[in-house]
């Protein structure tokens, strides 16, 4: 019980961080974007001086890769709360759903092509 808890605290701090992250990301663009309009007196899609390469990782873990890492390792402890039968049981029903949706396809195709290979049904009319 106190793993889980504090699997699931672990996890809770991640998920802030990387929110916090991308709230500050979103910030830094709008205010970059809102500068560039300034600089330029209109709206430009001119990359910067720099181009559009991002900051690099100061090794702190919040440069470009150190969101990626936040995800990821939010995504693993989330895993790890799932029982191992839950996620089998879930890989099962995906695979069905993923066969059912292969075969509703090649009925599709099927009658696609069967339409195409019948002629439209032609119709004498008299002229008189």
């Amino acid at each position: 019980m106190a793993d889980e808890e504090e699997a699931l605290r672990r996890l809770e701090e991640r998920l802030d961080e990387a929110s916090e992250t991308a709230q500050r990301l979103m910030a830094e663009a709008a205010a970059a974007a809102a500068r560039g309009r300034e600089q330029d007196g209109h709206e430009s899609t001119r990359p910067p001086a720099s181009g559009w390469q991002g900051p690099e990782s100061d090794g702190s873990g919040r440069g470009p890769g150190g969101e990626l890492d936040a995800l990821v390792a939010a995504i693993r402890s989330l895993r790890e709360l799932v029982p191992p039968e839950v996620i089998h049981r879930l890989a099962e029903a995906v695979k069905d759903v993923l066969l059912a949706l292969r075969a509703l396809i090649d009925w599709y195709i099927e009658r696609l092509e069967r339409r195409r290979a019948e002629p439209p049904p032609v119709e004498d009319i008299p002229i008189e």
